[in-house]
């Protein structure tokens, strides 16, 4: 059993092994490229008499380390392959001088869980999985909502700074699958392609919404990273972003081009929900962190 970095050549021997666990809906694929060459990115597999049976990333943003795509073979599992992919990657997070350590997971993965608090992880957060279809016909209300601009920053920022969340710590938001810290550098990079939403009222903003278009060869989608405000706020931005994408084209099973994960807080959830989104708890998330 061999631990060491991923190379270009792992490239077919690890979408075979996301085959083997996700046929055919893993996001691992998409982002193998940019894992293995961004140098901000430690990429491990371990090989078993030369067959890859686990990988797994580090991405490095600022003083955080988010551990992403743990991958192990199914004939493979319980047998501690994570624990030591875990545990080599905490020792490379601190090696480099990194303050903290995050990860995602299923809120139904138990096993994660445990191996998460075993390590010395503790809950950060819950996030709630989203998705919603095209909004077509009149809208009975006509809310103020708008597309922000790099001059909007100082703004959005000191309203992400007042929201419960960011308060409570939780200033992260999930850019397709893949987490990420919300620093200054980040809100640029969603003004450059002008995902940024504000819904006003009386001059004043009452939610923002942090979003990001993906595409796959068949299938094109905007995810919602983060969404923060009041009720009215949130449930015109969920109804905005409904209207934005129905020009889009969604999967085949399921007519869906709005999706995102939302912080777990019961007013986002109703908001939500009075928009017209569905919910998933299957497919809900914990953030976990480790203070190194």
């Amino acid at each position: 059993m061999i631990l060491r970095e991923a190379k270009v050549k792992d490239e077919q021997a690890v979408i075979e092994l996301c085959h083997q666990i996700w046929p055919e809906t893993d996001h691992l694929p998409s982002y193998w490229s940019r894992f293995l060459t961004d140098p901000a990115t430690l990429s491990r597999v371990i090989e078993v008499e030369g067959q890859v049976v686990a990988v797994s990333f580090l991405e490095f943003k600022g003083n955080t380390a988010w551990w992403h795509g743990l991958r192990v073979a199914p004939a493979y599992q319980r047998l501690g392959l994570a624990t030591r992919l875990l545990g080599h990657l905490i020792e490379e997070s601190r090696r480099l001088g990194f303050s903290r350590l995050r990860f995602g997971a299923s809120c139904d993965s138990k096993p994660m869980h445990h191996m998460a608090a075993r390590q010395g992880f503790l809950t950060l957060s819950r996030h709630r999985y989203v998705c919603a279809g095209p909004l077509t016909g009149p809208d009975e209300v006509q809310p103020s909502v708008h597309s922000l601009e790099e001059s909007d920053l100082d703004q959005i920022e000191g309203f992400l700074r007042a929201s419960e969340g960011w308060r409570a710590g939780h200033r992260t938001a999930c850019s397709v699958w893949v987490w990420e810290d919300v620093t200054r550098d980040f809100l640029r990079s969603l003004l450059e392609k002008g995902t940024i939403y504000a819904c006003y009222d009386k001059g004043r903003i009452e939610g923002l919404a942090l979003a990001n278009q993906d595409r796959e060869p068949d299938y094109t989608w905007l995810f919602i990273a983060r969404i923060d405000g009041s009720a009215f706020g949130v449930e015109a931005l969920g109804r905005h972003l409904r209207r934005l994408v129905s020009t889009l084209k969604a999967g085949a099973d399921e007519e869906c081009p709005v999706q995102g994960m939302v912080r777990d807080d019961p007013l986002i959830i109703a908001a939500l929900l009075q928009a017209g989104y569905r919910f998933f708890p299957e497919e809900d998330m914990h953030l976990f962190e480790l203070l190194l």
